[in-house]
């Protein structure tokens, strides 16, 4: 009721009292339960930005674009309720700081370590809102402004429609709280889920999906030596593709009929493989969560991304263009059901509360690019770091060259086998590439041919049937 949600500490100025989406709701057990990793959930972006900022019209304007968003507005109640719930406050105050960073001798170090500190400083989820900025004058027309969100209010996709409504407002100087011109609210998302979702036919699916599936292992490489985790935070290893294999990875899935994500996904499935995981593995895959039935839900701003299982099942004497197209069939299957709240299919797959379905996740990293061409500041680059809670995360960052990003806890992983996940992916990568009909149990062998002697280093995994034959043609 509202008079036990008014009556919690600090709770003023209350607009409206909202459910939770479902992946709002598995972050917030986490994060009530304990079970979250140091700073998961927080997302910060580091903009540099180039021209004179006025500091004042800027914060004025980071002000109005949060206030104007019901989702960036809301605080979190779990205590006296029923159900937790979000309130969505009518002004909340942002907090704003500025630095002056101009004398600074070492600019990256400092703003690296100004970033761990956000992640670790987090956000008291009973006050809103769950937004601060902070900007940083580095040189004469050079600052960089940081901003952090936590995902509990905004996922990855809505820092573009958040960035872009701040930078107009910074522009027009709007003194108005009038939401973006056809953008959805976070309120119409939770009416379509309430009215349309068929919640049996989620359930008969994900039971049906869920039969038999393996436990959830947490994988484990011979190069892993994981050094003091220090404060906990997770860390991260890049690895860029060059363009020819890139735009043979692009073209992979364009003549497969199928998406890059799919087919980063299946690679990823197979480096799990070689390392134990079975034939049968179990990733968490990141879906957009926007149904596309609500008007202006592209441009909307929210926690909306839903983490559910992907489960593939590996035949190793198939190519891997079939496998692709189990997958493509897969989606298909699943995207009538890609809503439901992975709390209920935990359930429905027998797992206890809390117990993981995935130890690893692959998400596809993109937002909107930011118009800014009539503005007198320009966004010279942008990083976005925001790790969930899982051991290790895949984040595919696009363009002409794209980027494979692997997040991992650091009191389970080592830098050492970060990297050396990421060159398997990258020279397995090149290797379906080039023949996408070699059979799966085939594609190390033929990536080691290829001249990377470090993935002959690892010993493959062998199903059961493989030993067998294997077995059978020695003798």
């Amino acid at each position: 009721p509202r008079r036990d949600v008014m009556s919690a500490d600090g709770m003023a100025d209350v607009g409206e009292i909202l459910p939770l989406l479902p992946a709002q709701a598995g972050m917030l057990f986490d994060l009530v339960s304990g079970a979250a990793q140091p700073g998961a959930y927080i997302g910060v972006v580091t903009l540099r930005l180039t021209g004179d900022v006025d500091p004042m019209r800027l914060e004025t304007a980071l002000t109005e674009a949060v206030r104007c968003r019901d989702a960036l507005s809301a605080s979190f109640v779990w205590k006296g309720t029923a159900k937790p719930v979000q309130v969505v406050h009518l002004a909340p105050n942002v907090p704003f700081e500025t630095l002056d960073w101009s004398a600074e001798p070492d600019l990256e170090a400092r703003l690296s370590a100004l970033v761990r500190a956000e992640r670790l400083k987090g956000f008291t989820l009973t006050q809103a809102p769950l937004v601060r900025g902070t900007l940083i004058f580095s040189a004469a027309g050079q600052s960089v402004l940081v901003l952090t969100v936590h995902h509990l209010v905004a996922d990855g996709w809505s820092v573009g429609p958040f960035l872009q409504d701040l930078f107009d407002r910074y522009f027009r100087i709007e003194s108005d709280c009038a939401r973006p011109a056809g953008s959805a609210r976070l309120r119409d998302a939770l009416v379509w889920s309430k009215k349309k979702r068929v919640r049996s036919a989620e359930e008969a699916f994900w039971t049906n999906h869920m039969a038999g599936a393996p436990e959830a292992t947490i994988l484990e490489t011979a190069a892993d030596r994981p050094a003091d985790a220090g404060d906990g935070l997770a860390f991260h290893r890049d690895r860029a593709l060059d363009r020819t294999l890139s735009a043979a990875l692009i073209d992979l899935a364009r003549t497969s009929r199928t998406t890059l994500y799919t087919v980063i996904s299946a690679a990823w499935a197979m480096v799990l493989r070689r390392h134990g995981s079975g034939d049968d593995v179990m990733i968490g895959q990141v879906d957009a969560g926007r149904p596309t039935a609500v008007p202006g839900i592209g441009a909307a701003v929210g926690a909306f991304v839903n983490t559910l299982p992907l489960r593939i099942k590996m035949d190793p004497t198939q190519t891997v263009s079939q496998l692709l197209a189990e997958i493509e069939a897969d989606a298909r299957k699943r995207a009538p059901h890609r809503f439901a709240a992975l709390a209920d299919v935990q359930r429905w797959a027998g797992a206890g509360s809390g117990t993981p379905l995935f130890q690893s996740v692959v998400v596809s990293e993109s937002f909107p690019e930011l118009n800014l061409a009539d503005g007198p500041i320009s966004v010279t680059k942008t990083d976005v770091i925001g790790p969930g809670n899982v051991p290790l995360a895949l984040a595919i960052y696009p363009g002409e060259t794209l980027t494979l990003r692997l997040e991992a806890d650091p009191k389970l992983h080592g830098a050492d086998g970060v990297d050396m996940l990421l060159e398997e992916m990258a020279h397995l990568l090149a290797a379906i590439s080039k023949d996408p009909n070699q059979r799966i149990s085939d594609c190390f062998q033929s990536a080691v041919a290829a001249g990377e002697p470090n993935l002959a280093a690892v010993p493959p995994f062998r199903s059961v049937t493989e030993a067998i034959f294997a077995q059978a043609q020695a003798t």
